[in-house]
C-alpha cells in the first residue's frame, strides 16, 4: 500500500494535476523513511515515498514551464493501536512456533514492537 498505492494514485492524478492553475502534490511519508534501517520494511516503504516525491518534482519541472509544488510530509511516531496490535501479533506467532515443538523464531521485529510499545508507557 505504501509504495504501489502511492504509485497508482500519482499515476491517476498527475495528468489532472498538470492541467490545474495551481499545482501542488502532497505525499505523506514518515520520519521512518529518513532512517529506514530502524523501521525495517515500513521505513523502506516510506523511503520509497520520499523518492517518488523527489522524482515527481524533478520530472514535472522538466515538462512544466511554471513551478510545481511537491511536498513530502514526514510525521514522527503517532500513538495508535498499530503498536499494540503488532506486539500481540508477534507474541502470538512466537507462541505458535514454540507449540510446534521448536524454539520460538525471532523474526527480527520482536524487539522493535517492544521498543515502540515502550514509547507509549
Amino acid at each position: 500500500v505504501n509504495v504501489l498505492g502511492l504509485f497508482n494514485t500519482l499515476r491517476t492524478f498527475v495528468p489532472v494535476l498538470v492541467k490545474q492553475p495551481v499545482q501542488s502534490a502532497i505525499i505523506t511519508a514518515s520520519l521512518a523513511g529518513v532512517s529506514p534501517g530502524f523501521w525495517g520494511p515500513y521505513g523502506t516503504s516510506k523511503l520509497a515515498a520520499l523518492g517518488m516525491a523527489e522524482a515527481l518534482y524533478q520530472e514535472l519541472q522538466l515538462i512544466q514551464e511554471n513551478s510545481v509544488s511537491v511536498l513530502a510530509l514526514c510525521p514522527g511516531v503517532v500513538n495508535t493501536d498499530l503498536q499494540e496490535s503488532s506486539a500481540k501479533f508477534t507474541a502470538h506467532h512466537s507462541k505458535v512456533d514454540s507449540n510446534r515443538g521448536g524454539a520460538a523464531q525471532d523474526d527480527g521485529f520482536s524487539h522493535l514492537a517492544e521498543n515502540v510499545n515502550n514509547l507509549f508507557q
